[in-house]
């Protein structure tokens, strides 16, 4: 499916593709690392719950 939407973009003159992995998929990263896709964010999510 990757290589599909890397043609399209290419086909469309983009310069470049980013997929968003969840920080926990830790399988996921590495696929899109073996892939030539490097990390360029670190993002996190904070949450507190009230009472």
């Amino acid at each position: 499916m990757l290589e599909a939407c890397e043609h399209w973009a290419v086909q469309h003159s983009y310069s470049e593709l980013r997929v968003r992995s969840g920080g926990t998929r830790e399988q996921a990263h590495q696929f899109y690392l073996q892939l030539g896709y490097e990390n360029i964010k670190w993002q996190k999510v904070f949450k507190r719950r009230l009472t």
